[in-house]
């Protein structure tokens, strides 16, 4: 009898043992499974964070310094702005050919330096950096010879092969980026950001300013041989435009 009991107070022990050696795998195992689950918003962070440093600081530097270049020295809505724009063309192109940025940190880092310029000058600035752009985009195409020798400008990277032409893209799509409160005539007058871009990538020449015919009808001047002369009229309801 006394016996028995004692392998029944056995029996129970050893079951109480299993009992406790499953319950502490089993919390193991649960403590694993949440150290394996990573937080995503952490990691999201940790990504953004990791973009922003990613920039390479030297080239960040080179980047302003050719963008204060422009906003210092570069003239715009003058007799001879679109000859004169050249050399900023060039040296936007000089300094795409050997930057590590990639378009994105390109445009971030335009849309940021121009959040803190004076926003009384933004909407120069950025018709500034768009006609650099433009430029540029110029002195690579056809053109590109012929705009030289007519800005008297040489260039012993010419025709610059190498340039990364969705860095210059980027340059001005940072542009559009900032100061669009400041410059409501962009909305009204989108237009002329097309026909501009147009008669740039296909004639090479910057519009000097516009004679308001009427009926939306303008007159686009271009400089020629350091000559302002009438060039085409554009409808700006249209964007079509003709000599």
């Amino acid at each position: 009898m006394i016996k028995g009991v004692l392998n029944m107070k056995k029996s129970i022990k050893q079951k109480i043992i299993v009992l406790m050696a499953v319950s502490a795998m089993a919390l193991s195992a649960c403590a694993k499974s949440d150290t394996s689950t990573p937080d995503s918003s952490k990691t999201e962070t940790t990504d953004t964070a990791s973009d922003a440093a990613d920039i390479n600081a030297e080239d960040e530097e080179k980047l302003i310094s050719v963008l204060v270049d422009i906003r210092d020295n570069m003239e715009v809505g003058t007799a001879g702005s679109s000859l004169k724009a050249v050399p900023f063309g060039a040296e936007l192109l000089d300094w795409s050919l050997d930057t590590t940025m990639n378009a994105n940190e390109t445009k971030q880092v335009v849309a940021e330096w121009l959040s803190e310029q004076d926003s009384d000058k933004l909407a120069e600035i950025n018709e500034q950096l768009m006609l650099a752009g433009n430029t540029a985009v110029a002195l690579i195409g056809e053109s590109g010879k012929e705009l030289m020798e007519s800005a008297g400008f040489e260039s012993e990277n010419y025709p610059w092969t190498d340039a990364k032409t969705d860095i210059i893209n980027s340059v001005m799509n940072g542009v559009g980026s900032e100061g669009s409160e400041e410059r409501p005539s962009d909305n009204t007058e989108a237009w002329k950001t097309d026909f501009e871009k147009s008669l740039m990538d296909n004639y090479g020449y910057s519009v000097d300013h516009y004679e308001d015919l009427g009926d939306g009808i303008y007159q686009a001047y271009v400089e020629i041989d350091g000559q302002v002369v009438p060039y085409v009229t554009v409808d700006s309801a249209t964007g079509e435009y003709h000599g």
